[in-house]
């Protein structure tokens, strides 16, 4: 129900104005199939992103309850040009026994994503939530590398 959320905010914009919401992340963030595919294409390519904050790793803490993974997005009218950056913030917990429930967004939690990447590339979004730039083309040359299961294939690789 959250991407009808999206649309709805989306259908009532006007120019000059902004929706921002706290929603579900799993469609817009971590999903890899057809809808939620779509969903990220049409969103990154029709409006302007000023910053998504993935609440992945304080849900709990935000909201006891929670099923899934939140986040908050911040979006305008105007189409971006595919290489316009919006932040990508990804707040955790201070891990201290004096810190009770307060939460940190360190530099490193902090990117600059292009709206290209954003409705193109779905490892974007977990990879610079726990890591950084080099980390991402790390994990891009990794996968167009042989899967283990390929090289087993070929009898590259043994197993027991």
């Amino acid at each position: 129900i959250g991407p009808l959320f999206l649309a709805k905010g989306a259908a009532l914009l006007r120019n000059g104005g902004a929706v921002a919401m706290v929603k579900p992340a799993s469609t817009l963030l971590y999903q890899r199939a057809g809808n939620a595919v779509e969903l990220r294409q049409k969103l990154f390519s029709c409006f302007t992103f000023d910053e998504v904050a993935n609440l992945s790793a304080i849900r709990f803490e935000l909201f006891p309850e929670a099923v899934g993974p939140a986040c908050v997005v911040i979006f305008g009218k105007p189409k971006p040009s595919p290489q316009e950056t919006f932040l990508y913030f990804y707040p955790k917990r201070l891990r201290d026994n004096q810190a009770g429930s307060r939460f940190i967004i360190e530099p490193q939690d902090v990117n600059r994503i292009t709206h290209v990447e954003a409705e193109s590339d779905p490892l974007v979004w977990v990879t610079l939530g726990v890591g950084s730039r080099r980390d991402l083309e790390l994990v891009h040359r990794l996968a167009k590398l042989p899967s283990l299961a390929k090289l087993h294939t070929v009898g590259k690789v043994l197993k027991r």
